[in-house]
């Protein structure tokens, strides 16, 4: 599954200590599955791709002390749902074309909702320490499968719906970050670290999502113009854990990184 989010945002400081934020989220998704039939003496496969639109919001406060050197922040992004509608391409052998002919499907799911609480402190004017917690409502993930609008009124057994239990628990990630400001009007360097913590049980680890706690590296760089537009660019590694499944489906041990790479950009007076 691949999100890419829209987020127009608008910021607001009516005192000099104290600022609040709210914006939309529109989210465009795409979800693509590929699957292995077996018939016993043959094999076949199925490639299902749907996608969406969903829409969500987001709001936060800050609150600035000590002349500015300490600040403590809270942020909240909504749930967001997503039903998509695609279709599905069987390869099957000739004697089964009847019973799995191309069609459309539908599948849905929730993506969470998140809480982040952080605090950043400036022991000197040139280094900026920031330290979040971020709780994720990863247990909106229960199953994860396909619908098949043309099972109704089919016998059970010919049915091609079906879902997978995925029972994902809430989860937390820690972040510890240090920002630089050289002696270089409107210029920021940044390093990160974090740990995220896997909402997914062993039991239902498979090879569509295999999960697992995660270490994560970051640095990026941040540059303001005099006329009020910045950019930011940030690059992150991250780890994935080996871990290994104890469900019966797909059992197996699981290693995997990724990396990942944004560019912002904003205006503010």
């Amino acid at each position: 599954m691949q999100t890419i989010f829209l987020n127009p945002t608008i910021a607001w400081a009516p005192l000099e200590w104290l600022s609040f934020a709210a914006g939309f989220d529109a989210v465009v998704a795409t979800v693509e599955l590929e699957r292995g039939i077996d018939f016993v003496s043959e094999t076949g496969s199925l490639r299902a791709a749907g996608d969406t639109w969903g829409f969500g919001g987001n709001a936060g406060v800050m609150v600035r002390l000590l002349g500015g050197r300490l600040g403590f922040g809270v942020s909240y992004r909504s749930a967001v749902r997503l039903e998509f509608e695609g279709r599905a391409d069987f390869t099957v052998p000739d004697a089964f074309a009847s019973m799995m002919e191309d069609q459309p499907i539908r599948s849905d799911v929730t993506l969470p909702h998140t809480i982040s609480i952080g605090v950043a402190y400036a022991p000197v004017p040139l280094v900026t320490l920031s330290l979040d917690a971020l709780v994720t409502t990863w247990s909106t993930f229960k199953k994860f499968g396909l619908r098949f609008p043309e099972d109704e009124g089919k016998p059970e057994d010919e049915r091609l719906t079906q879902f997978d239990p995925r029972s994902w628990k809430d989860s937390f990630s820690l972040r510890l970050g240090v920002e630089l400001h050289p002696p270089v009007e409107g210029l920021d360097l940044r390093l990160g670290f974090v740990f995220d913590r896997s909402p997914s049980p062993a039991n239902t680890l498979s090879p569509s999502l295999p999960d697992s706690d995660r270490v994560d590296v970051s640095a990026g760089a941040g540059y303001e113009f005099e006329f009020g537009l910045f950019v930011d660019l940030a690059y992150m590694y991250v780890h994935f854990l080996g871990r290994e499944s104890t469900g019966e489906a797909f059992p197996g041990a699981y290693e995997s990184s990724a990396h990942l790479i944004g560019l912002s950009l904003g205006f503010r007076r």
